[in-house]
């Protein structure tokens, strides 16, 4: 590593300060339960942005208690008519900022079909082995069109 002689001291106050926190306003028995995948798409349907929803993909997850209550829902993209992009890091984070039990993905396809592309469901199986790691599992990943419904990973044993 070299000589200690020529360390230059660490200056302490150019380190940052790293800090999570959460507050939820909600109680909980006032929180949203999920029990199946039609309770997470109604939720998140009426959740969506209605201008949005046929215009282009975004993609959402709900942070969920270990009773399957609702804690939050966190916007992690908006992409083009035919997909986008989602930060893995983004999702760590904040599923460890709420101290999540669990997760729903979630996004929309502005076409209007309900068939997941292989890009969904890669993306869908490498989220689930990272939140199985984390001990924060991913219980479905719910496909949204503006009018045809929902299709759910769980449903299809694809998560």
């Amino acid at each position: 590593i070299g000589s200690q002689k020529n360390m230059k001291p660490f200056k302490i106050n150019h380190v940052a300060e790293i800090s999570l926190s959460y507050q939820n306003k909600v109680a909980a028995k006032d929180r949203p339960k999920i029990s199946n995948a039609e309770d997470a798409y109604k939720l998140l349907h009426a959740l969506w942005d209605k201008d949005k929803i046929e215009m282009h993909e975004q993609f959402y997850m709900l942070l969920l208690t270990n009773a399957n209550r609702v804690l939050g829902r966190v916007h992690l993209s908006s992409g083009g008519t035919t997909g986008t992009l989602v930060d893995l890091k983004y999702i760590v984070v904040s599923i460890a900022k709420a101290n999540a039990s669990a997760i729903i993905l979630a996004h929309n396809h502005p076409s209007g079909t309900l068939k997941p592309s292989k890009a969904d469901i890669d993306l869908t199986l490498k989220i689930r082995d990272i939140c199985n790691v984390l001990g924060t599992p991913a219980l479905d990943h719910v496909i949204i069109t503006p009018h045809d419904g929902y299709f759910s990973f769980a449903q299809h044993e694809i998560i």
